[in-house]
């Protein structure tokens, strides 16, 4: 029964996750790259508040100043990320577009998608973290010769197998279904703020997500307690309100975000159509269309433009 349990929330916690990958990454072997370098960032944040961790352990006995600077660790290496894809744009840019054709299929789309390059790495810093959150939990579930940290499995497993926790199970693959989806749109909103740095309040996305951040971290110590109901409802609704804020960052509508929810709700999100619209590249040149929109671009700020040669794409509905 331990492996049947342990199995089911598995597959809770990582079933969005895994849709979204197959969904928008797993086509582009490009996307993969950045869905692991952003696991790899993430991780890099966990190694260097781990350094911290054990050097103030000498000082203070409490956890709370670490997951402070862990919070923060996790931010900065999230603009670190930002600055580092904006720096490799140049080359990305040469890699794209060789004899007016792409050597590199997938680049273009991602260099003229700044939300959708925001989307692929904040899922993969969230996914690690959703790994390293239910890990322990789910492996004193199985029982004995199960992965996990050893530590922390000494620790916790009293206290995740005894009867007054049996929601804990559940709780975990909640949470760590929904932490993904909370970095992903930390990411957008981050991203957002540095790409309009010049911008009045620009920085007023990049607040909020350390704010939702903070709580999302604070609500582990009321679990602690018991609380798992009214910890997974707070955290459905700091997930509304950073979607919430990632749609009106893309410019919008109540009614699309309606439609969307209803998708999504539906499964009809994750779906592609089979009569969806073939595409026919075109050769063109600057004066012949207008400048894609510059609110997509991650390496240029906002109001300049552009002069290369582009490739744009035509849809013809394919008759059946």
């Amino acid at each position: 029964m331990g492996w049947l349990l342990s199995a089911s929330c598995f597959i809770v916690a990582l079933a969005p996750s895994f849709a979204l990958f197959c969904r928008f990454i797993a086509h582009d072997p490009l996307r993969i790259i950045l869905f692991v370098l952003g696991a790899f960032f993430w991780l890099l944040s966990l190694l260097l508040a781990s350094f911290f961790n054990y050097f103030i352990s000498f000082l203070l006995s409490t956890i709370v100043p670490s997951l402070i600077v862990f919070i923060c660790l996790q931010e900065i290496v999230r603009v670190l990320y930002f600055m580092m894809l904006k720096k490799a744009q140049s080359g990305l840019n040469k890699m794209t577009s060789t004899g007016g054709q792409s050597i590199a299929p997938g680049v273009s789309q991602l260099h003229n998608s700044r939300h959708m390059l925001a989307l692929v790495c904040g899922l993969g810093m969230g996914v690690c973290s959703s790994l390293f959150h239910c890990m322990n939990t789910f492996a004193a579930l199985s029982g004995e010769a199960s992965f996990g940290l050893p530590e922390a499995m000494k620790a916790n497993s009293p206290q995740i197998i005894s009867s007054s926790s049996s929601l804990r199970p559940f709780y975990v693959a909640i949470t760590s279904a929904i932490l993904p989806l909370l970095h992903a749109a930390w990411t957008i909103m981050v991203w957002h703020s540095f790409h309009r740095i010049h911008s009045s309040a620009s920085f007023l996305p990049a607040f909020c997500a350390l704010i939702t951040h903070l709580i999302m971290s604070a609500l582990s110590f009321q679990s602690s307690n018991g609380h798992y109901i009214l910890v997974m409802l707070t955290q459905f609704v700091l997930l509304l309100v950073c979607i919430t804020i990632c749609h009106q960052i893309m410019g919008g509508t109540m009614k699309s975000f309606t439609d969307a929810t209803v998708r999504c709700v539906t499964l009809r999100a994750f779906f592609r159509p089979s009569n969806r619209p073939t595409a026919v590249p075109v050769e063109t040149h600057e004066e012949q269309q207008p400048n894609e929109p510059e609110e997509n671009r991650l390496d240029e700020a906002p109001g300049s433009g552009s002069t290369s040669t582009r490739q744009t794409t035509i849809s013809r509905t394919t008759v059946t």
